[in-house]
């Protein structure tokens, strides 16, 4: 039940948030180390990232945890790897593409030239500036947790009909999600699970 909730979480939300890759497969039997995952296609190839994009991206990968919280009240290990997921695409996001709060910085790999100070996680930077990454990273992030939780509270009603289905069937395969989704849209508009990191006035959780 935990798993099906946890895979609900990360295939609903990318089913409402902007930017998201479409769901092939929803499946909560085990693969490898993984108690169950959603598989994503883009709908084309990409040589390029929006900032949309890398947003939504976060927003899912948090989503199974948010899921977890509101369905059964359940923080547990299984979200390790989402985590870290959600944290390298926000460290990305400010260090190399230049979308978040700090502008069009770039920040390399410690080592590249002899003048580089050691940053934190081995960037080529400054302690001060190694800190205002940490604390930019970790306000994205939670952001994206906050809006990730808003729409599993939206959605629950959506989020257990989900779950009930993968306990009961194991998988679900694209065809019969998007008829799913038709029957069981998501009251929340684009509006409301989206926001610009490098917009100065954004208030997490809005």
């Amino acid at each position: 039940e935990n798993t099906a909730g946890h895979e609900a979480g990360h295939a609903h939300t990318s089913s409402v948030v902007p930017g998201s890759d479409p769901v092939v497969k929803i499946t909560i039997m085990r693969r490898a180390r993984a108690l169950g995952y959603v598989q994503y296609m883009p709908d084309g190839d990409r040589v390029s990232i929006t900032k949309q994009e890398a947003v939504a991206r976060i927003i899912t990968s948090l989503a199974g945890r948010a899921a977890q919280v509101v369905l059964f009240g359940v923080e547990d290990s299984g979200a390790s790897n989402d985590f870290e997921q959600a944290n390298n695409m926000a460290r990305t996001m400010i260090t190399r593409w230049g979308m978040s709060r700090l502008g069009r910085i770039f920040v390399g790999e410690a080592g590249a030239s002899p003048m580089n100070g050691m940053g934190t996680n081995g960037q080529s930077c400054g302690p001060e500036l190694a800190n205002r990454i940490d604390e930019e990273a970790a306000r994205i992030v939670e952001t994206c947790y906050q809006i990730a939780l808003k729409i599993a509270k939206t959605d629950e009603v959506i989020l257990r009909k989900l779950t009930a289905i993968l306990i009961e069937q194991e998988t679900m395969l694209a065809d019969e999600w998007k008829e799913f989704l038709k029957a069981n849209p998501s009251s929340l508009k684009p509006e409301d699970v989206t926001f610009d990191p490098a917009s100065p006035d954004v208030k997490e959780g809005k």
